[in-house]
């Protein structure tokens, strides 16, 4: 019991933990370059690969077989079939992962290293300022990433 306790806590925990967030790490860069270098990179992204949301649309079967009651086979049982189907339906900008993609190539290119990281959990962002001129800390074990408005995703080392 103890042992299905300790993997099902270890389960839990992993599903409760923040996804990654990419931040960009350069040595001795202020939040200030940061933000700026970050909202360029963006634009120039969106010129590249303007939003284009549309409608995705997918489709799905499934198909069960059992006994029970239904069709007498050859041996006397009963067979049944189910076929269901479904459709999601849902709004999509297609030119997402390539935006992404361009923004990353951008910041590569003005001297950045693109890492991802541990996304920070709300207790970690609760205490958070970002002041202009500020350098960004150095990844660390402990570090987390945190996507600030008019900034971009920053560095969090407590």
């Amino acid at each position: 019991m103890i042992r299905f306790l300790t993997v099902f806590c270890a389960f839990g925990l992993a599903a409760c933990t923040n996804p990654p967030v990419t931040v960009f790490e350069q040595p001795g860069v202020t939040t200030t370059r940061l933000a700026n270098d970050y909202s360029r990179c963006v634009a120039e992204a969106e010129r590249q690969a303007p939003r284009n949301v549309q409608n995705q649309t997918n489709f799905g079967t499934s198909v069960g077989v059992g006994v029970g009651t239904g069709n007498r086979n050859r041996s006397g049982s009963r067979t049944f079939t189910d076929l269901s189907f479904s459709v999601d339906t849902r709004r999509v900008d297609v030119n997402e992962g390539r935006r992404i993609g361009l923004v990353q190539q951008c910041m590569i290119t003005r001297g950045y290293t693109p890492k991802q990281i541990q996304g920070c959990t709300n207790q970690q962002r609760a205490g958070l300022t970002v002041g202009s001129g500020v350098q960004q800390p150095p990844i660390t074990q402990q570090s987390c990433g945190a996507v600030v408005s008019g900034v971009g995703p920053v560095i969090v080392t407590p």
